[in-house]
């Protein structure tokens, strides 16, 4: 319940106006300094007619210094105090012990090596007594003695950007009762910002956090060995799920065209620009898509492959901006604040001064203060569909980069059809997800790739979102958007149910190994309750290659002809040749089907056919499938080898009218293309990379050892046309074979056990 202010801050035995709970942890002789600050406005108190008492708080203490200094200053102190020696090993369990034994009316929070300015005490009371309900905290932060500047804080109109950022400083003041309403969380292995999530349960029980005019406190920064902050940087902790972010999701907000529809063209610069995108949208997509298409074309493979990470993330961002500016341009109120600078007040300046006089390490080099405003925005792209999410009793996550004409997304489709209940798909990189209607009925889309924010602030959300979601288990497939959100929280995902898809490696110009498995695995192994793939070569190679147990991976065969989307068109099983495949004479039409990408080497495809055809051999090659580049591949002008465009399933073509497909990848796992092809009895020439061999045999088709070669395969088909006759077994074999090693039946048992079977130990 929220607080509502009527009951009296006081408490039964209450004798003082303020208690000032001073927390150590081992400063040692710093915490003199603090004390002198400490004395110094407790005399200004005192003056006012305000009464206090200090209790300290020594939490896991073993420096004898420490101790003597606070005995000592405890003994001369002005005013009433308290000492007490803890065994916590926790900052909010000291803080929550010093509220619990104070007699104050009102509570003020001291860290042992920051220091109060002299007046704060007096005003921050005053403030309180006239309204309960509120929360104090110093107008100015200055930060010493590393990288000395100073903070202007000022009030936060909308509490919604807590999700994403803390606008106040640890220092607080407040009526004795919110402490004890609200008492400070322990840090855990998970979680770390106390005094953030502090502020976010404050705010939902109807506290309001205020500053203090003319008041100020200093900061002393702790080594980073010994700094919470870089502690809880380094081990990946974030802000604990709380009442607050949880309220800001569970209430529905804006929905995605709403979301577009806010971004209006407000600043100056682009404006035109944007007024034109709007009106003729084609026309800017494909100038944007077309310069994305052309970074991602085979002629630009080898550059690409040079380039770290960390700037391909850089070139990301850019494209990021291109787009949020052409097609969402945020108003104003969305726009990161320039930084600027103020000169210090003469009331500040000279509270420095006096602080300077207890602590040397406190100086001014140049009087300038940097007014802190919160930019955050993220609580702004809360979607309907975001709180269904939240609100919903253990939902099941699948996690994706878009839902576009690819393996690795029909995959996906299956996990989703095979658990339906309680499913939420999360994509999370920009695309037009044309496969979107294939989702299961009642499953929810959450499109983060396509919002008009930043790659970290699509993590910080996602992060957030997952946070605040209790989930029965997560599933990722091929999103770098997760995986690093995961890496963010490592000790957070530890205790929950994580499962991954992998289907092979990538490789570079030079022959290394590269892609999700190089760039996240290692990371993330031990964080996964287990992994699936499609190979059972590639599944063999994980654990080779990790040294991982039984079990841990496990081998799914894709179906075959899955209710929900069809693949077969009919199983040719017929003995006559000519009634499987008309053609004209004794000519042999061959099919390419896929994505039109390096590593599945159409040029290869269309270079070895030209060739035969050269030399008299009657083929035809027909190249189904989307373009990666902004251009298909070049054909010789004969028609007899044809570019035929994109395709939703590979069952929906025109298969009757193909003697064989021809597949010569690079580099592959087990490819739904192939699989789906001698489902539908048609033979397969491809070459013998990653799992291909686990379908394609002498049974089913022929395999080219030397896949790179176009003589090899120039060979292989030369043999097929020689032989025609083997086609019509091989047909048959094929269809036969995938029937009963690809059924939809078996794999829904595969991922029922691979989801709620644990492996075993």
């Amino acid at each position: 319940m929220s607080y509502d202010g009527k009951e009296t801050p006081y408490k039964a035995g209450t004798t003082f106006d303020i208690s000032v709970i001073v927390t150590f942890h081992n400063e040692g002789r710093l915490a003199y300094r603090t004390l002198r600050a400490l004395e110094r406005a407790i005399n200004f108190a005192m003056s006012h007619g305000v009464t206090v008492e200090v209790v300290q708080v020594l939490d896991r203490v073993s420096d004898s210094i420490l101790r003597e200094i606070c005995k000592d200053r405890r003994l001369k102190t002005c005013c009433s105090s308290q000492y007490h020696e803890v065994d916590y090993g926790q900052l909010a369990f000291s803080r929550n012990h010093g509220v619990q034994v104070s007699k104050g009316g009102y509570i003020a929070i001291l860290d042992g090596d920051d220091l109060f300015c002299e007046n704060w005490l007096v005003k921050a009371h005053a403030r309180c007594v006239s309204d309960v309900l509120v929360i104090a905290h110093p107008q100015l932060s200055y930060y010493f003695p590393k990288n000395v500047h100073v903070f202007l804080y000022g009030d936060m109109a909308d509490p919604g950007q807590l999700l994403d950022t803390n606008p106040w400083p640890a220092m607080s003041f407040a009526a004795r009762n919110c402490y004890e309403t609200v008492p400070y969380q322990p840090d855990t292995t998970c979680f770390g910002y106390e005094d953030w999530r502090w502020n976010c349960e404050t705010t939902v029980k109807g506290f309001k956090h205020e500053i203090i005019e003319e008041t100020l406190y200093a900061y002393r920064q702790k080594p980073e060995d010994l700094s919470l902050l870089a502690k809880s940087n380094a081990a990946g902790l974030v802000l604990a799920p709380n009442s607050l972010t949880r309220r800001l999701f569970s209430r529905p907000l804006v929905s995605q065209s709403e979301i577009d529809s806010t971004c209006k063209t407000q600043r100056k610069p682009g404006k035109r620009m944007a007024q034109i995108a709007r009106t003729t949208p084609r026309f800017f997509s494909n100038i944007i898509w077309g310069m994305v298409n052309f970074l991602k074309s085979p002629a630009l493979a080898s550059l690409r492959n040079r380039i770290s990470n960390k700037n391909k993330e850089r070139i990301k961002q850019i494209v990021y901006l291109v787009v949020t500016i052409f097609f969402h341009a945020p108003d104003d109120s969305l726009e990161p604040v320039t930084e600027e600078t103020h000169e210090l007040d003469p009331w500040a300046i000279r509270e420095l001064l006096w602080l300077n006089q207890i602590d040397p390490e406190l100086y001014v080099a140049e009087s300038r203060v940097t007014p802190y405003r919160s930019c955050s925005r993220l609580h702004n792209f809360i979607t309907p569909e975001m709180s269904a999410l939240v609100k919903t009793e253990k939902p099941r996550i699948i996690m994706l980069p878009w839902l576009v004409r690819g393996g690795a997304d029909l995959v996906a489709l299956h996990y989703m059809y095979a658990q339906p209940c309680k499913t939420f798909v999360i994509t999370t990189e920009m695309s037009a997800n044309p496969w979107q209607k294939f989702l299961p009925k009642g499953a929810v889309h959450i499109d983060i790739g396509n919002m008009p924010i930043y790659w970290e602030e699509k993590l910080r959300l996602l992060l957030r979102l997952l946070l605040e979601t209790d989930f029965e288990f997560a599933h990722v497939i091929n999103s770098k958007l997760a995986f690093e959100t995961i890496i963010k929280s490592k000790s957070y995902f530890a205790k929950t149910k994580l499962f991954a898809s992998f289907f092979g490696f990538e490789y570079n110009h030079l022959g290394f190994a590269l892609g999700y498995i190089s760039d996240y695995l290692p990371d993330l192994l031990d964080i996964f309750t287990r992994l699936s793939t499609d190979s059972l070569t590639f599944k063999l190679k994980l654990e080779d290659l990790f040294g991982l147990s039984e079990g841990f991976v496990v081998n799914h065969r894709m179906p075959f002809s899955p209710p929900h989307f069809p693949m077969r068109r009919q199983i040719r099983r017929d003995s006559n040749f000519s009634d499987i495949c008309p053609s004209d004479g004794d000519t042999t039409r061959l099919l390419w089907a896929g994505r039109i990408c390096p590593e599945l080497n159409p040029e290869l495809a269309i270079k070895a056919v030209s060739d035969l055809i050269e030399s008299g051999h009657k083929f035809e090659l027909d190249l189904w499938g989307e373009a990666d580049n902004c251009e298909y591949p070049k054909v010789p002008e004969n028609h007899k080898i044809r570019i035929m465009g994109p395709y939703d399933s590979l069952g929906n073509l025109p298969l009757e009218n193909y003697h064989a497909m021809i597949y010569p990848a690079l580099y592959a796992g087990l490819p739904n293309a192939i699989m789906e092809a001698l489902g539908n009895g048609v033979p397969v020439v491809a070459s013998d990379v990653g799992g291909i061999h686990e379908l394609v045999d002498d049974q089913t088709g022929w395999l080219v050892r030397d896949y790179t070669n176009p003589e090899a395969f120039k060979a292989t088909l030369k043999q097929m046309y020689k032989n025609r006759e083997s086609i019509s077994q091989k047909s048959r074999n094929a269809a036969t074979i995938v029937a009963q090693k690809h059924s939809w039946e078996d794999f829904q048992k595969q991922a029922r056990l691979f989801y709620d079977n644990p492996p075993s130990e």
